[in-house]
């Protein structure tokens, strides 16, 4: 069954001077080494993408009886006022990453927002500066060939410290781009920004540390365009919206390995969000909703990207005070890091597909996936509920136990990188995952189960960090499921490259399970395909009744 989005065309073209019929847009894109051809190399996509006004869709069901019903308004044009765009060049003065330019370029932005709004276009060459405040109705364009660097000056970043509460404010107080409130934002161009994170000054070996800068932050912000841009090398997170709205990321090429928690792209309880044709390539989780305060992630379509992680491709978590609502990902190819195995966080390979979670409260619902392949990938699919609890803010009152219900995964193949399998695992029997459909899925595992995995328990680690290798070698190889209600398998198979002991499925205390078209290639040892412990209300189909055990 479709989703609200199937049949939607986008309107989120920027006009700033001029106004174009919306026409059919043709992209061919192959990926693209930024070790090999340069980080400035630009995908070319491969979508053809036609803008115009969406179609007045309603009703569109989808998980059964839950309906997704987007609010997502898809005309997010940036609607600047008509004005003459001022250009800038660079100061060419010697004095590596000192920043010279910061001055000239808010003046100009300052100047083109007091105007009522326009352009303030970098042309070919390298800009060195400090922080940079974005202005409403103000466009920031590169033209090719231009560059913003970073200063190696910590003192060239001043402490923005938003009104809304998150809690990001133990984790940063600087950026290179910074915006609070503003609204009707862009920054376009076939240019780069490149954030300068891997300076001497910015290694401080320390986890989250507020002294390295994020790339682009912007906060309680609406009507916002990223588009074309390179980003590369930010001391920390390289983009967080933080409780945004109608925000539109599209065709960014994005590197990110240079320091700790090097993420390539962070929303945060934002809202209406639409990120489509990405190449990026972090060291940290690629492509990642959060809810680091009570506003929700929700309304989000992320679409025809292609992601190279050394931790989770595509993510909803780790923080989840707010929750997550109405979120679409389709169309996503998930490969190996050009890093090759050279990672400063994560695994050698990536740890998922797609990870989603609920460990700080907040409810996780209606949620769909479709159409995705990865490669090496330690666990493809990756659900999890958990009770870290972590407040907010100082004061903020404990979050109790969420939920994660409504979850549809279909046409996704994935090649998994070791003995970790995937896995959806609920916190108890009183706090279960509920309504999962998992359909036309094709894992590839290389085995190396061992005896003793058989009989392991996996624990409850209610309070420990959610990532897919935590809970170690896990009783199946294929898939693995716990404190579940209404799982639905669907021509689902799962294969082996080499020998492994245990069963393809298994499933403890899983109530509601529907198997059909279910199949496992089996190597080594005699366990049965599928094992079921403790479950209730289980219809397996033809198809696999003759290879399950209880």
């Amino acid at each position: 069954m479709g989703s609200y989005f199937d049949d939607l065309n986008w309107s989120d073209e920027l006009r700033f001077n001029d106004t174009q019929d919306a026409k059919p847009i043709q992209f061919t894109l192959p990926l693209c080494n930024p070790l090999q051809h340069g980080v400035g190399e630009h995908l070319e996509r491969n979508v053809v993408k036609a803008f115009s006004e969406p179609p007045n869709k309603t009703g569109r069901t989808r998980l059964g009886a839950s309906a997704l019903r987007l609010a997502l308004s898809a005309t997010f044009a940036v609607s600047l006022r008509a004005a003459e765009t001022i250009q800038l060049v660079p100061d060419e003065a010697p004095g590596g990453a000192v920043a010279r330019d910061t001055q000239k370029i808010q003046h100009a932005i300052d100047a083109s927002h007091a105007a009522g709004g326009g352009a303030v276009e970098l042309t070919r060459g390298t800009y060195v500066t400090g922080t940079i405040f974005l202005r409403s109705n103000v466009e920031l364009r590169f033209a090719e060939g231009a560059t913003l660097l970073g200063s190696s000056n910590l003192a060239d970043y001043p402490e923005c410290r938003p009104a809304y509460r998150a809690n990001t404010d133990l984790q940063v107080t600087r950026s290179l781009l910074y915006a609070e409130k503003q609204e009707n934002m862009a920054i376009t161009g076939r240019g780069r920004i490149d954030f300068n994170g891997g300076a001497a000054v910015f290694q401080t070996g320390k986890n989250n540390d507020p002294r390295r800068p994020f790339g682009i932050r912007f906060v309680s912000c609406r009507k916002i365009m990223v588009r074309d841009v390179t980003l590369m090398n930010s001391a920390q997170w390289l983009q967080h919206y933080l409780n945004c709205d109608d925000v539109t990321l599209r065709g960014l090429t994005v590197f990110n390995h240079v320091n700790q928690n090097n993420d390539g792209i962070d929303i945060d309880g934002s809202r209406r969000v639409h990120i489509s044709d990405c190449r990026v390539d972090s060291d940290d989780d690629g492509i990642c909703l959060k809810s680091n305060g009570p506003a929700p992630c929700e309304d989000v379509l992320v679409e025809n990207c292609v992601v190279s992680s050394h931790c989770n491709a595509i993510k909803l978590g780790t923080e989840t005070t707010g929750g997550f609502r109405r979120i679409v990902i389709r169309h996503c190819q998930v490969v190996p890091s050009a890093t090759g195995s050279k990672h400063i966080n994560g695994v050698d390979s990536s740890l998922s597909v797609i990870a989603l979670m609920i460990v700080d409260g907040g409810a996780l619902d209606d949620v769909d996936i479709s159409d995705l392949d990865g490669s090496e990938t330690l666990s493809p699919i990756f659900i999890r509920l958990g009770n870290r609890a972590r407040l907010y803010t100082d004061g903020a009152p404990v979050p109790g136990i969420g939920t994660v219900r409504n979850i549809r995964i279909r046409n996704l193949t994935a090649k998994a990188a070791g003995p970790t399998s995937s896995h959806i695992v609920g916190l108890s029997h009183d706090h279960r995952i509920e309504n999962v459909t998992l359909e036309n899925i094709r894992l590839t595992s290389p085995g190396g189960g061992l005896p003793a995995d058989l009989t392991t328990i996996p624990p409850a680690d209610e309070k420990g960090y959610p990532d897919p290798g935590r809970l170690g070698h896990l009783p199946a190889f294929g898939l693995y499921a716990r404190d579940v209600a209404g799982l639905v398998l669907k021509n689902v198979s799962v294969s082996l490259s080499g020998e492994d002991l245990r069963p393809a499925f298994k499933f403890d205390h899983v109530d509601g399970l529907t198997l059909s078209g279910v199949t496992g290639e089996m190597h080594g040892g005699n366990s049965p395909m599928i094992r079921l412990d403790a479950c209730d209300d289980v219809d397996v189909l033809p198809q696999a009744t003759s290879a399950a055990s209880r």
